[in-house]
């Protein structure tokens, strides 16, 4: 198994997305702003001749809420999150919402097959599999050259 590091995306942070931050303990889903969307907590690895990115993304629903891609060698994977609680008590009605996006676009290792990809949520976490097929020898063969 090998980890795959990436450098952090480094962007000019909104002083208000910043206070929101500090005080909900990591913004929209614990993430920075990137391009208006919270930018998601992702594990990478390389196991066995397969990329695997796992996706922090609890209380989602992933038949509405998550949207993969690929083009180009890249992944994109973008999930949307909404939350609604309503309490009714006699006369009184209380009402909380949250809701946001949050994505990422990362590039798939040399030799991914993006037409394999497979998805899979369990227990709050997207787990993503692009295999990586092995690399195939090739036969040789001996060209003669003839004299003119």
């Amino acid at each position: 198994m090998t980890l795959i590091k990436r450098s952090h995306v480094t962007t000019l942070e909104d002083p208000f997305e910043r206070v929101f931050r500090d005080l909900l303990g990591g913004g929209v889903f614990g993430g920075r702003l990137i391009e208006g969307k919270a930018a998601m907590r992702i594990e990478e690895k390389l196991d066995d001749h397969v990329y695997i990115l796992r996706v922090e993304a609890p209380g989602i629903d992933p038949d509405k809420d998550v949207e993969i891609t690929t083009a180009d060698g890249l992944v994109h994977i973008e999930v949307h999150r909404e939350d609604k609680h309503e309490e009714k008590q006699g006369e009184t009605y209380r009402s909380e919402f949250r809701y946001g996006s949050f994505a990422r676009t990362l590039q798939l290792p040399d030799g991914a097959d993006a037409s394999a990809i497979k998805a899979e949520y369990k227990d709050g976490i997207l787990d993503v599999r692009v295999p990586i097929p092995e690399p195939t020898t090739a036969a040789t063969t001996k060209v003669a050259v003839m004299r003119g």
